[in-house]
Protein backbone atom coordinates (compact mmCIF):
# COMPACT_ATOMS: atom_id res chain seq x y z
CA UNK A 1 0.00 0.00 0.00
CA UNK A 2 1.27 3.55 -1.14
CA UNK A 3 1.35 6.24 1.68
CA UNK A 4 0.16 8.81 -0.50
CA UNK A 5 -3.45 8.31 -2.42
CA UNK A 6 -4.52 10.70 -4.88
CA UNK A 7 -7.34 12.99 -4.55
CA UNK A 8 -9.75 15.73 -6.42
CA UNK A 9 -12.16 18.05 -4.93
CA UNK A 10 -15.20 18.80 -7.25
CA UNK A 11 -17.78 21.49 -6.73
CA UNK A 12 -21.44 20.11 -7.83
CA UNK A 13 -22.46 23.99 -8.34
CA UNK A 14 -22.89 25.33 -5.51
CA UNK A 15 -20.94 28.55 -3.85
CA UNK A 16 -20.42 27.13 -0.26
CA UNK A 17 -17.42 24.56 0.80
CA UNK A 18 -20.77 22.03 1.59
CA UNK A 19 -21.00 22.12 -2.64
CA UNK A 20 -17.42 20.52 -2.40
CA UNK A 21 -16.77 17.22 -1.95
CA UNK A 22 -13.78 14.89 -2.01
CA UNK A 23 -12.49 11.66 -4.02
CA UNK A 24 -9.63 9.46 -2.93
CA UNK A 25 -8.10 7.55 -4.82
CA UNK A 26 -4.90 5.07 -6.44
CA UNK A 27 -1.56 5.88 -7.15
CA UNK A 28 -2.21 4.22 -10.71
CA UNK A 29 -5.42 5.99 -11.56
CA UNK A 30 -4.28 9.59 -13.24
CA UNK A 31 -6.24 12.45 -11.91
CA UNK A 32 -7.77 13.62 -15.69
CA UNK A 33 -8.60 9.86 -16.15
CA UNK A 34 -10.94 10.07 -12.78
CA UNK A 35 -12.24 13.24 -13.61
CA UNK A 36 -13.57 12.77 -17.60
CA UNK A 37 -14.19 9.24 -17.06
CA UNK A 38 -16.73 9.62 -14.10
CA UNK A 39 -17.23 13.12 -13.43
CA UNK A 40 -17.19 15.12 -16.46
CA UNK A 41 -20.16 17.35 -15.59
CA UNK A 42 -18.34 18.65 -12.52
CA UNK A 43 -15.77 21.49 -11.64
CA UNK A 44 -12.58 20.38 -9.91
CA UNK A 45 -11.57 22.80 -7.21
CA UNK A 46 -8.79 21.20 -5.81
CA UNK A 47 -6.73 17.96 -6.74
CA UNK A 48 -2.80 16.85 -5.77
CA UNK A 49 -1.78 14.08 -3.39
CA UNK A 50 -3.17 13.14 0.18
CA UNK A 51 -1.62 11.32 3.02
CA UNK A 52 -3.37 9.85 6.14
CA UNK A 53 -1.46 10.24 9.08
CA UNK A 54 -1.97 8.14 12.39
CA UNK A 55 -1.47 9.77 16.01
CA UNK A 56 -0.08 8.05 18.89
CA UNK A 57 -3.87 9.39 20.45
CA UNK A 58 -5.55 6.70 17.76
CA UNK A 59 -6.84 9.96 15.52
CA UNK A 60 -6.51 10.34 12.16
CA UNK A 61 -5.31 13.31 10.00
CA UNK A 62 -4.83 14.36 6.71
CA UNK A 63 -2.69 16.33 4.80
CA UNK A 64 -3.59 17.11 0.93
CA UNK A 65 -0.35 18.97 -1.32
CA UNK A 66 1.28 18.89 -4.35
CA UNK A 67 -0.92 19.15 -7.44
CA UNK A 68 -2.18 17.68 -10.48
CA UNK A 69 0.12 18.62 -13.57
CA UNK A 70 -2.76 16.55 -16.00
CA UNK A 71 -5.84 18.71 -14.97
CA UNK A 72 -3.54 21.82 -14.07
CA UNK A 73 -5.03 22.26 -10.74
CA UNK A 74 -2.85 22.55 -7.51
CA UNK A 75 -4.01 21.65 -4.01
CA UNK A 76 -5.51 23.92 -2.10
CA UNK A 77 -3.56 22.66 1.09
CA UNK A 78 -5.36 22.87 4.53
CA UNK A 79 -8.64 23.49 2.72
CA UNK A 80 -8.63 20.32 0.98
CA UNK A 81 -7.70 18.36 3.90
CA UNK A 82 -11.11 19.85 6.13
CA UNK A 83 -13.17 18.56 2.99
CA UNK A 84 -11.71 14.99 2.62
CA UNK A 85 -11.22 14.98 6.89
CA UNK A 86 -14.68 16.11 6.49
CA UNK A 87 -15.84 13.06 3.81
CA UNK A 88 -14.03 10.57 5.86
CA UNK A 89 -15.50 11.03 9.14
CA UNK A 90 -12.24 11.62 10.89
CA UNK A 91 -13.41 12.78 14.33
CA UNK A 92 -16.65 13.49 13.30
CA UNK A 93 -15.92 16.64 11.60
CA UNK A 94 -14.75 18.65 14.30
CA UNK A 95 -11.30 18.11 13.58
CA UNK A 96 -9.28 21.55 14.02
CA UNK A 97 -6.02 20.95 12.74
CA UNK A 98 -5.00 18.73 10.35
CA UNK A 99 -1.20 18.64 10.47
CA UNK A 100 1.22 15.99 12.28
CA UNK A 101 1.19 16.24 15.84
Amino acid sequence: MSDYFKYIVVNNGGPSRDCECSILFSNIIGHAEMVHNLFPQSCVVGAGFCQIIPHKSGKLSIACFGESTTLKIKSRGEEDSKIVARDMFFDLYDRKEYVQE
